[in-house]
């Protein structure tokens, strides 16, 4: 083999090389930016995860206030008839 091949040989292997790192590179980036918008959307989905467990006790709660207006309707009806009763006959 002359030199002027073995020196081609090592100039190709040398360029391969370099390639090799480009692409290297250009999938580390890649995969750098897919992790971040990743991370991102995990971020996102526990925000809206948070937020959809304080809406829900929210609800709970309303749902609690509500029943125990009723109750109290109910409760107290009879007791607010007798009163508006006693006092208009009067």
């Amino acid at each position: 083999m002359s030199d002027d091949n073995l020196k081609t040989i090592l100039d190709r292997l040398e360029q391969l090389g370099n390639d090799i790192d480009k692409r290297f590179i250009s999938l580390e980036n890649g995969m750098d930016k897919r992790f971040i918008s990743l991370e991102s959307n995990i971020k996102e989905v526990k925000i809206t995860s948070e937020a959809y467990q304080k809406a829900s006790t929210q609800i709970v709660s309303l749902a609690f206030g509500l029943i125990s207006a009723a109750a109290a309707v109910v409760i107290l009806s009879p007791a607010v008839k007798a009163l508006t009763e006693f006092f208009l006959s009067k």
